[in-house]
């Protein structure tokens, strides 16, 4: 058996590709040769983990049934469906939600609030109402909509206390207000109020 006695070519001489430089090697026995890239950037993750968005298209879908649609009586959504009793605290809440956003827009008085919010919602309201009325007269605009309460939900956290989640729309424009309610000397007094 004859064995290749060809020597192989030293690391330095060996080809490497074009975009590889091979330095200079360390004169330690048993030291590794460095090899460093020129001019290739580091490689990038095309998806950044939660970022990542998928833009294929997928195929169409097929078309979904046509919807069995019928024609229903036409009711307001503050009002209760046929046969639910309806809450005097929900009826009371819708009628102050009304007044309060309207005071909030200027178009209402604050004073009509007095009996139905404690001192400190009514000194809040009153500066709001003075801020918008600083002419000293309401505020009447034809460019902006009268503000309409569209929904009142009540959520009764005691016997004497409920919270309400009150939906307004305003032109185009739909917000949340936050109100707080207790029972005091037999009538119903919003407590906080939080406009959103």
């Amino acid at each position: 058996m004859s064995a290749d006695t060809t020597p192989t070519p030293p690391a330095a001489s060996r080809s490497l590709p074009s975009n590889v430089i091979a330095l200079a090697p360390v004169e330690r026995p048993g030291a590794r040769r460095v090899v460093r890239r020129v001019g290739v950037p580091a490689p990038v993750c095309a998806v950044q983990g939660s970022l990542a968005l998928d833009l294929d298209v997928p195929a169409p879908a097929p078309p979904l049934p046509a919807p069995d649609l019928r024609l229903v009586p036409a009711r307001s959504g503050l009002q209760p469906a046929a046969g639910q009793a309806v809450d005097p605290l929900h009826t009371w809440a819708t009628q102050f939600a009304q007044a309060l956003v309207e005071v909030a827009a200027g178009v209402r008085p604050v004073t009509q609030l007095l009996k139905a919010t404690d001192e400190d919602v009514y000194y809040d309201l009153q500066r709001r109402y003075q801020l918008l009325t600083a002419g000293g007269t309401r505020v009447r605009s034809v460019r902006h909509a009268r503000p309409q309460v569209r929904t009142v939900h009540v959520s009764r956290t005691h016997v004497y206390a409920a919270e309400l989640s009150v939906v307004v729309q305003q032109g185009a424009r739909c917000r949340a207000i936050a109100i707080r309610v207790e029972r005091r000397e037999g009538r119903w007094q919003a407590v906080d109020v939080q406009f959103g």
